[in-house]
Parts: C-alpha cells; sequence; structure tokens
C-alpha cells in the first residue's frame, strides 16, 4: 500500500478548526492546525479533498503507486486571509474614527466602497467560493521537481 503524507500550516485563521480529509469522496481522518499526518491509501489515480465545515478546497488527483509516499500541503487560501484582515478593519475604524470619518467625504466615501468590496468577497467565499477557501497542493520532491 502505498503512504500518503499530509501537512497543515500553523495558521491562526482557522485554527481551532480541524480539517476533514477526504479521499476518493470518503472521509480518511482529519488535521488540525500544524499538524502532520500518514494516511495508507491504495495504490492508482485517487481523488485527495479537504474540507472545514461548509468550506472545501479543489479536488486535488494524485498518482501513487505501491510502497510511495507521497506529501501534500493544505493551508487556508491567502485572499480569505487578507479578507480576514479587511473584516477586522472595517469593523473597528468606524467605531475608532467615527467623527473623524464623517467629516471628511473623501475618507466616507472610500470606506463605504472598501465595506462594500468586503461584502462582495465574502458573499462569494459563502457561495460560489466555497470550494477555493483551502489550499492543497501535492509537495514534490527534489528529484520530481530537477525532472519537470
Amino acid at each position: 500500500m502505498a503512504k500518503l503524507i499530509i501537512t497543515r500550516k500553523n495558521e491562526f485563521i482557522n485554527s481551532l478548526k480541524d480539517y476533514s480529509i477526504f479521499f476518493n469522496g470518503k472521509e480518511i481522518g482529519s488535521i488540525s492546525s500544524g499538524e502532520t499526518k500518514e494516511f495508507i491509501v491504495p495504490e492508482g489515480t485517487n481523488i485527495l479533498k479537504a474540507k472545514n465545515d461548509w468550506y472545501g478546497s479543489k479536488e486535488l488527483e494524485i498518482n501513487v503507486s505501491n510502497d510511495e509516499a507521497r506529501s501534500v500541503s493544505i493551508s487556508g487560501l491567502l485572499p480569505a486571509r487578507i479578507m480576514i484582515f479587511f473584516i477586522s478593519f472595517i469593523i473597528a475604524t468606524p467605531l475608532l474614527f467615527r467623527e473623524f470619518i464623517r467629516n471628511h467625504v473623501i475618507l466616507r466615501y472610500t470606506f463605504i466602497v472598501l465595506s462594500i468590496a468586503v461584502l462582495f468577497a465574502i458573499i462569494y467565499y459563502l457561495t460560489i467560493g466555497r470550494n477555493n477557501y483551502l489550499e492543497i497542493k501535492e509537495i514534490l520532491t527534489k528529484k520530481e521537481q530537477s525532472g519537470k
């Protein structure tokens, strides 16, 4: 049997939730933030996917042969992590600088436009982009990297 090594990056965002690991449509386990786990998988072409409640990753096709080890890494997608920062900014700014924003027209409209952009990003990740929230990619060995 082949071995699949899954490494999840240590991240602040989603650090309290485990990601569920699906192999050929069946859940084979879960992985915590900063953790590395090994799974025994059947040889051949297989489909790997990670999920965090409603959110997930795109499917990754992995070819494994007998007695071979493949490595993958899972992390939150960078745009989603940046979006969390902007949500915090949009919530904190009016609370801290309410009078300053109210008295400056350009700042007020800039803040409104930024708020609308973040709102659309949130709606995207809650609907059609929900399977783009996590990133899963294969880690190539040095031999495989030099051969490509």
